[in-house]
């Protein structure tokens, strides 16, 4: 069944009306659209109720006589909350469940997703891409908070425990460490690499995953997990022994392991041991590529040992194999630019990577990069300055790729500079903050995909 916003005489309370009217027929799905005001249209001509649409194809209204702008915004959101949560039916269950009481209940269907979709913005869900489980423990937190505890457990029963990454680290090195493409490492980057957590690499794979289970199961009551190869580079090492390694990794309580590499590492020997593991362990793969810039010259000045190609060229190779692709970017780097920062935004959504990690440059002990801090050879970006760099990546980020974090985390006591010396949810405040001053999101000016140029013959023919 169709709804359209924006019709004549149809203010906000009428819309509701006409989609408690609907939804108490139970569809399978409900689809919310926008009037769209085409150009030549006869309700262009209906100057009567006052109607503004946007200038740009497909010209959908923004505003009439009884329904204003706000109203309009607010149901854009509200379409994009019952869009994920019931259309999508991957909730079916829950639904299925909350329609029979909405139905025969005290409250009406709209007023329910509207105060979902006012918990949506307030949490600001709406600025980034969450991951499936960012967005089951959101409806998990709304059905506790409207008091339904039935739902909750309908919910938690149907789609299961949250899904917890054990570090996990293995007796190896990195290219750039040991000559075979430069010598010291990342200039950023310490003697343990980033592996403060990890457990000592001299243990097995299944020794180390043991211990963190027994840790973190007890505490957070947790039964799924991924494995995450994380320090140094996961795929730097003898096939046999990468093999091995992996399938190390692929307990029953895993449903996915996790490898951190370089993009100099990654070759189809080592993805055709993965995609065979894939199919005989059945656990998703996901693979997470360190490139920290797309300025060559910067990559040069942090010893990265790889360039920009050799990172294209891992991405195309890995998407083929259909395997999740995550890359890390730090977009405080000295040497780089605004510019910089927002190109780094356009690659990764051309190349349709699925999700990303920023980090804010951290300064460690007994590296390079300090030596330089100490002397005074570099300087650093304030915290408002790199919100606002954050921030312009976002918004030239495609909106379909996951944001896994905006800013990192290292022990002050390993560090010369950490986030400012803020906490890491202060920096996020001063993103969340600029998104809202300029009512932005992730994505909005992702525009430069699939000919920018010659988009104005298609969109309306007009220049």
């Amino acid at each position: 069944m169709d709804l359209i916003v924006g019709l004549p005489h149809e203010d906000f309370n009428r819309f509701g009306q006409s989609f408690n009217d609907l939804f108490s027929l139970q569809p399978h799905a409900l689809q919310i659209g926008f009037l769209k005001l085409l150009k030549g249209s006869g309700v262009r001509r209906m100057r009567e109720y006052k109607y503004v649409a946007d200038p740009l194809a497909p010209y959908e209204v923004l505003s009439t006589h009884v329904l204003p702008y706000d109203d309009v915004r607010f149901l854009k959101y509200f379409e994009d909350v019952f869009e994920r949560f019931y259309n999508s039916e991957r909730f079916r269950t829950t639904f299925g469940y909350i329609g029979q009481q909405l139905i025969h209940g005290e409250t009406d269907a709209f007023t329910y997703f509207c105060d979902m979709t006012h918990a949506w913005l307030k949490e600001g869900n709406h600025k980034v891409n969450l991951k499936d489980i960012d967005q089951i423990e959101f409806l998990y937190r709304f059905f506790l908070a409207k008091g339904d505890t039935i739902a909750a457990e309908f919910y938690k029963e149907t789609y299961g425990e949250k899904v917890y990454k054990l570090p996990v680290a293995l007796p190896l090195t990195c290219p750039n460490r040991d000559g075979s493409a430069g010598v010291g490492g990342c200039t950023f980057c310490g003697e343990i690499g980033a592996g403060y957590e990890n457990r000592p690499a001299w243990m097995t794979v299944r020794m180390q995953l043991e211990e963190n289970i027994a840790h973190i199961g007890p505490k957070y009551k947790a039964k799924k997990f991924i494995p995450y190869y994380q320090n140094f580079s996961n795929t730097y090492l003898p096939l046999e022994d990468f093999k091995s390694y992996m399938e190390q990794g692929c307990i029953d309580e895993a449903v996915g392991i996790a490898i951190a590499t370089r993009p100099d590492c990654i070759s189809n020997e080592y993805l055709d041991v993965l995609q065979d593991i894939q199919q005989r362990f059945h656990k998703d793969i996901y693979i997470e590529l360190g490139l920290q810039t797309v300025n060559y010259h910067t990559l040069e000045k942090i010893n990265r040992g790889h360039d920009l190609a050799q990172f294209i060229d891992a991405v195309l190779r890995i998407k083929r194999y259909g395997f999740n692709v995550t890359t890390h970017m730090i977009v405080n780097l000295p040497w780089d630019t605004m510019e910089d920062t927002i190109e780094g935004a356009k690659i990764l959504s051309s190349l349709g990577v699925d999700q990303v990690k920023l980090h804010a440059l951290y300064i460690v002990k007994h590296t390079l990069m300090a030596k330089w801090y100490e002397e005074g050879q570099i300087t650093l970006i304030s915290a408002e300055e790199y919100a606002e760099r954050v921030v312009q990546f976002l918004r030239h980020l495609h909106p379909d790729i996951v944001l896994q974090r905006l800013v990192g985390r290292a022990p002050e006591d390993n560090t010369l500079f950490t986030n400012w010396s803020m906490g890491w949810w202060r920096v996020q405040d001063l993103i969340d903050d600029m998104m809202d001053e300029l009512d932005a999101h992730q994505g909005d000016l992702c525009d430069y995909l699939n000919g920018k140029a010659v988009r104005k013959f298609i969109d309306g023919g007009q220049a």
